[in-house]
């Protein structure tokens, strides 16, 4: 199994992880988590997705084709290495990178952002970014 990439963007379906759901999933790794109370990694993903303008705040990305991405600072959620390998590795951020982009999202924490739009791709991830509170409890 290929070891995670802090900065990797990882492109997949849903269904791999949740048969609910057959769509598309691109994410970007942003940083691992070590819970050693109960011997697990966990990584933190922001979610990517196309943009369609409807997005209220996102960092924007261009696609090799030359379409537009948002990256959603404020959706994200956490998988296991087990997970996160059941996508494919398309490209890499560089950490300066990341660290930006964590930096973004910890000066908007208090901001409105949320939109319909933003709803509706964080129902898709919203198992996923609930395992915080199952985090939070062994950091």
């Amino acid at each position: 199994m290929e070891k995670v990439k802090i900065g990797g963007i990882y492109k997949g379906n849903l269904k791999d992880l949740n048969e609910n759901f057959n769509e598309e999933l691109t994410f970007l790794i942003v940083r691992e988590i070590y819970l050693k109370e109960i011997n697990r990694t966990v990584y933190e993903a922001l979610k990517i997705s196309k943009d369609n303008g409807k997005f209220r705040f996102g960092v924007r990305l261009i696609n090799e084709d030359g379409t537009f991405l948002i990256l959603q600072p404020t959706n994200n959620f956490y998988l296991t290495e087990q997970e996160v390998t059941k996508f494919q590795l398309v490209d890499k951020v560089p950490i300066e990178d990341i660290e930006k982009i964590l930096k973004i999202r910890e000066n908007c924490q208090n901001v409105e952002i949320s939109c319909e739009e933003t709803q509706r791709e964080f129902q898709k991830i919203k198992d996923y970014h609930l395992r915080a509170f199952e985090i939070a409890n062994y950091i």
